[in-house]
């Protein structure tokens, strides 16, 4: 455990967030804003990448995004099961495969 780079904590604000309502791409603005500022150990590529898995987590996951709204006026079913009972795996699958990748490039 004492291994792993802080970048893992970078993919859940925006999934966060996104469970606030902000769209993805008004979460991708103000995250990067700020992490822009920040002077970070790891490259902005791998920053980038961690910040757009949270996204498109979100996207998956949220009951307030687009999409989900979308989806809930065209089978009748409620955000919650469209958003997160239906991609919960899916979204785990993503993480932990963008956070492998992630944590090998960082060590490597």
């Amino acid at each position: 455990m004492s291994h792993l780079t802080g970048t893992f904590a970078l993919t859940p604000c925006p999934i966060i967030l996104g469970f606030f309502g902000l769209g993805p791409l008004t979460v991708m603005v103000l995250v990067g804003g700020i992490l822009g500022n920040l002077d970070l150990p790891y490259p902005p590529e791998i920053i980038v990448l961690a910040v757009t898995s949270g996204s498109a987590i979100s996207i998956l996951l949220s009951p307030l995004i687009m999409p989900v709204i979308t989806l809930n006026g065209a089978n009748g079913l409620s955000g919650f099961k469209n958003g997160i009972r239906f991609n919960w795996k899916y979204a785990l699958v993503l993480y932990v495969v963008v956070q492998i990748y992630v944590q090998l490039m960082v060590l490597w």
